[in-house]
């Protein structure tokens, strides 16, 4: 039996798709923003401000240098790095949240950031929102662990996970193909028609009353949408701006449906 942390999908998938998580990577490209807002006279207001409002300290309780025409608050700025570069996952979000509060236009920048990552977070309205939980990661686990003569569903899902997640140059068309593929390995393997139609082994299913009609008819459009009959290779993957978002939907999606065609 998997254990918890294999059925919640804390492992093996990539680390910044896995919610309470982060990468050295990704805290680097976030404090490079964040400390490109400040500037040599903004020490002391900035870091005011943190103490009060994110840290709940005293402010006079921050780390200075006293010089006789002023005080010097860069110490105290490098507390803020110390906590975004090694503190807590939680740590880096909290003072994303706060840095977009007080600098609104950083969201979209955060946001390329995360998407860039691969990380489970985006900034909705303002605040640091997991767009990847429990139960999507669980789906996306369940894939990549099927044996036997489901082995091939896997081999697709796991190739979804690591087009989509190569940080250096995700493949996000690619991604799609696999995750749809999965779905298409799920069908031949349930149906045993290793020559099928999509369509038709979907009909073949809903026949014989191992699928709903109106579940036959939503997968069937879906495929639709990326197919034609010659292969994956049309409608929407002629998009030229797919993103993370629309490979990671076909990924959680595909998974849920190959995993389940397995109980069928």
């Amino acid at each position: 039996m998997p254990s918890f942390s294999q059925r919640n999908g804390y492992v093996p998938l990539p680390p910044t798709m896995v919610p309470e998580s982060i990468t050295d990577e990704l805290r680097s490209s976030l404090w490079n923003l964040i400390d490109s807002q400040r500037y040599d006279d903004h020490y002391s207001e900035i870091t005011r401000l943190l103490w009060c409002y994110l840290y709940r300290l005293p402010a006079d309780t921050r780390p200075a240098k006293v010089y006789p025409s002023c005080v010097d608050y860069r110490d105290s700025w490098g507390v803020v790095r110390e906590k975004i570069l090694n503190g807590k996952w939680f740590d880096v979000y909290d003072h994303v949240e706060f840095f977009v509060d007080c600098f609104s236009y950083l969201a979209p920048k955060v946001n390329r950031i995360l998407q860039q990552e691969a990380a489970a977070y985006r900034i909705i309205d303002g605040k640091v929102c997991q767009i990847t939980d429990e139960i999507e990661i669980a789906e996306i686990q369940t894939g990549i662990e099927h044996g036997d003569k489901f082995a091939p569903v896997s081999e697709h899902i796991r190739a979804a996970v690591q087009l989509m997640s190569d940080r250096s140059n995700p493949s996000y068309r690619n991604s799609i193909k696999e995750s749809i593929s999965a779905v298409e390995s799920a069908l031949k393997i349930v149906t045993d028609d290793f020559n099928g139609d999509f369509s038709k082994m979907l009909a073949s299913l809903e026949k014989s009353k191992k699928i709903d009609g109106a579940l036959k008819k939503g997968f069937a459009a879906i495929y639709g949408w990326t197919s034609d009959q010659n292969g994956i290779r049309h409608g929407m993957l002629d998009k030229p701006n797919l993103n993370h978002e629309d490979a990671k939907l076909f990924l959680v999606m595909c998974s849920a449906f190959a995993n389940y065609l397995k109980t069928v």
